[in-house]
């Protein structure tokens, strides 16, 4: 279905929130001997990115105002004329794209904020990459919830902000960091569209998440 100009997704908030998800203990093994208290959602370590400005788009703006005068009275004289005034500017806009995160007592939740490039008005990007570490409690299994926050601009004015259009699906994701470390040892593909599910990329600390990202991180300046 393609969507007129005035229907394109002007802004767009995603969130992903990780939670610990572990197999269902029996009633022998959630005894009071079991540390409970330790248990907390997996730690967002990193994301990507956290502030995207794409390139600078510019138009010439222009508005002209016009003002009729007229009088009346008694007088054989009517004056008449028009008053006609025009400003214009270069205006200028580009995608923007702002990363954060929250959540007590570890940081487990992204959240990114889209805004359309003013200017050009094409709306949010249809396909978007966004790039994370995420750092599960003792291996332990766990889940991400995703949500999506859209305005098309269908609505005009305060109501815009007040009528969002919201996803219905939310299904959480589970992820298994063990069966994910064998995916990733016999380099197993997805069935849908034959990429690798999972990959070693060794140290942490020494990757460079934004090359998975559909968003170029800024090349450094000389």
């Amino acid at each position: 279905m393609q969507l007129g100009s005035g229907w394109r997704i002007r802004q767009a908030t995603i969130a992903i929130t990780f939670e610990d998800a572990p197999i269902i203990f029996s009633i022998e093994d959630s005894s009071d001997d079991s540390d409970t208290d330790d248990i907390r959602p997996p730690a967002i370590l990193e994301i990507y990115p956290k502030l995207y400005e794409g390139p600078v788009s510019t138009a010439n703006v222009e508005v002209s105002t016009e003002l009729s005068l007229s009088g009346s009275g008694l007088a054989a004289i009517n004056p008449g004329g028009k008053v006609s005034q025009k400003k214009s500017w270069e205006q200028e806009g580009r995608l923007l794209v702002h990363g954060s995160t929250v959540g007590s007592p570890v940081r487990h939740k992204a959240i990114w904020r889209v805004s359309e490039n003013p200017v050009s008005k094409l709306g949010v990007p249809k396909e978007m990459r966004l790039s994370l570490i995420v750092r599960p409690q003792n291996r332990r299994r766990f889940l991400a919830r995703l949500v999506l926050h859209a305005s098309y601009g269908i609505w005009r004015g305060p109501l815009a902000s007040m009528v969002p259009i919201v996803g219905k699906s939310d299904n959480p994701i589970y992820f298994d960091p063990a069966t994910l470390e064998r995916m990733a040892t016999q380099k197993e593909c997805s069935r849908f569209d034959g990429t690798v599910v999972a990959e070693d990329v060794g140290d942490l600390d020494q990757c460079d998440i934004s090359k998975y990202s559909s968003f170029p991180s800024e090349e450094p300046k000389n």
